[in-house]
């Protein structure tokens, strides 16, 4: 009886052991697909809606499937911001009342919609999606293998508002260069700020952006602003000031940066050129070359165009510059005219000649030529004054020899001077 019960027990062991190999192989599937679509990127006041679409891939049955967002998952800081309308669904729970079994068939695949709303008071910040997809996989309807899979998207919060425009009233400014050929120069630029939006700008500031060049700024009125309010705007200048600056181009921008209510952060910008020229200096050098070689309405004229530049641009140390040599030269042509007044005897328009080259050698700050020129004149006045039966007469104005030989060495010795003063200019 014994022998008889073994190769029964060994049959039962085996067909019991086929059974459990049976299951474990059954019970191996394969994952369900889920694809979710969601916007990246959304701004205040929109609709997210959540699409997701599960195939089942598994190899078999998915029964009693719930998709749903975890909300809980979201931070309370976001969450307060976002309308859920709908967060769970049973895509295959209406089934039932068709007499039908909870369950989606392998390869077949059901889709699930979720929809929310983000509020207009919405920071700009990144919302966590959360999307979990729980069912049950396997041939039979209980006991069945469970299936859990949590899966998270990002939606970014674009806050497009406010937005405050800035506007300059320059493109460039010209600068040109005085000696040693470098310039420097103040300035003013004026700009508009107008917040061209539905909401409030807060916190605006306008900046002068980083440069390579010696500059100093102020800005009126002071920044930051506290607001600007929806289809305002405000009036400024930026008073510049440059230090020492070779020939070339320099970009100056203007940064503004302005924040909405809840402190997200907008900016922009705007920019200008500084160009330094060396035109003026090159014509003032040009005058100096005339001067010296005695063409003098040449010399006036390059140095009346050189100071024309320099009153454009405001450098009022080499447009002074520029009008002293202007009254040198004048100067200088009229004592030449009086020198021909004198030699032809008529003393009383070299006299006149003299004065008026005085007054342009005090507008020179010449005080060298003026003091000469006042000998002059006085010297002349002493021949004047002097009885003519005293003395020998000569053919040239009256003049004793004595007195004309005092104003001929009067003149040559201010003519030395003169041009040794234009050398040195």
């Amino acid at each position: 009886m014994k022998r008889a019960l073994c190769p029964l027990l060994i049959i039962v062991v085996i067909a019991v052991s086929s059974i459990d190999i049976a299951s474990a192989d059954d019970e191996t599937y394969g994952d369900p697909t889920v694809t979710v679509v969601v916007p990246t990127t959304i701004t205040p006041n929109m609709d997210i809606v959540v699409k997701v679409t599960i195939n089942n891939t598994t190899g078999t049955r998915m029964w009693r499937t719930k998709v749903y967002l975890d909300t809980d998952s979201i931070p309370s800081s976001i969450r307060q911001y976002l309308v859920f309308y709908d967060t769970v669904d049973y895509p295959t729970q209406y089934l039932v009342s068709q007499g039908l079994k909870d369950a989606i068939e392998p390869d077949n695949e059901v889709n699930v919609n979720f929809r929310i709303k983000a509020t207009g008071d919405i920071p700009a910040v990144t919302i966590p999606i959360y999307v979990v997809l729980e069912s049950e996989i396997g041939i039979c309807e209980d006991g069945c293998v469970p299936y859990r899979r949590a899966l998270q998207y990002d939606i970014e919060v674009l806050r497009d508002e406010p937005y405050v425009f800035l506007e300059i009233d320059l493109e460039e400014v010209r600068l040109n260069v005085g000696e040693c050929y470098i310039a420097k120069g103040n300035f003013n630029v004026g700009y508009t700020l107008t917040n061209t939006s539905q909401t409030t700008a807060f916190n605006v500031d306008l900046s002068v952006g980083d440069t390579q060049i010696p500059l100093s700024a102020t800005i009126t009125p002071q920044m930051p602003l506290t607001s600007i309010k929806p289809d305002n705007s405000k009036e400024g200048i930026v008073y510049m000031a440059t230090g020492n600056l070779s020939p070339g181009t320099y970009t100056i921008s203007l940064n503004l940066t302005f924040e909405d209510y809840y402190g997200k952060e907008f900016q922009t910008s705007e920019s200008f050129n500084i160009i330094v020229v060396s035109d003026a200096y090159q014509l003032y050098e040009q005058g100096e070359l005339y001067l010296l070689s005695c063409s003098y309405q040449n010399a006036i004229s390059s140095f009346e165009e050189a100071k024309a530049l320099y009153d454009e641009v405001g450098y009022q140390e080499l447009s002074n510059k520029c009008y002293n040599k202007i009254e040198l030269v004048n100067a200088i042509i009229l004592f030449e005219q009086g020198q021909d007044y004198y030699f032809s005897g008529d003393l009383e328009n070299a006299v006149a000649a003299y004065e008026a080259a005085k007054t342009h050698y005090d507008n020179a700050d010449d005080c060298t030529g003026v003091s000469l020129c006042q000998d002059a004149i006085n010297a002349i006045g002493q021949m004047d004054s002097t009885s003519p039966g005293d003395t020998e007469q000569t053919g040239g104005g009256g003049l004793t020899m004595l007195n004309m030989s005092l104003i001929i060495i009067i003149i040559v010795l201010v003519g030395m001077l003169v041009i040794v003063r234009m050398g040195k200019r």
